[in-house]
């Protein structure tokens, strides 16, 4: 479209790199939008189904073992306990790390503050006195990352 600002859609995939990688911020305005949303949409996937994901992978991994043991394999039903430990283990840290990167790297875009603080607020403890997401004298922070879908970056 004429007159569309922000990333094409080829552009997409650097972006995941970027994240997944930790690396380098855009410096285009429009790209740390896209990638804040990006990151959002990725956020919201990781999360929404982890409350009943979790729990029915450890009823399967932990449940076939005990019925190996209820059977009277012991041998197979130790395996199967080791391997789902394992197995559900590293699927919570590798969530787990991936939601950390995620916050990071939006962090890193939004600033620490809770966003891109200009105007007469801005200054040393701009954004900060009167808690995240606000400007020193209680306004909203305003700048082209801390809002970039018109929501307070912590309104979520």
């Amino acid at each position: 479209m004429p007159g569309r600002s922000g990333p094409t859609p080829r552009a997409w995939p650097e972006l995941e790199r970027r994240i997944a990688k930790n690396g380098e911020l855009p410096e285009d305005p429009a790209e740390q939008a896209a990638m804040i949303r990006l990151i959002r949409r990725r956020e919201e996937r990781l999360r929404r189904n982890r409350w009943w994901a979790f729990p029915l992978l450890a009823l399967v991994f932990f449940g076939i073992p005990v019925l190996w043991f209820a059977a009277g394999n012991v041998a197979a039903g130790l395996w199967g306990l080791a391997f789902g430990a394992a197995f559900l283990g590293w699927m919570v840290w590798f969530n787990r790390r991936f939601v950390r990167r995620m916050a990071g790297m939006r962090q890193r875009i939004e600033g620490v503050g809770g966003g891109l603080v200009t105007g007469p607020a801005a200054g040393p403890a701009a954004g900060t006195a009167a808690g995240p997401g606000t400007g020193s004298v209680g306004g909203p922070v305003t700048g082209p990352a801390g809002g970039a879908e018109g929501v307070a970056p912590g309104a979520r």
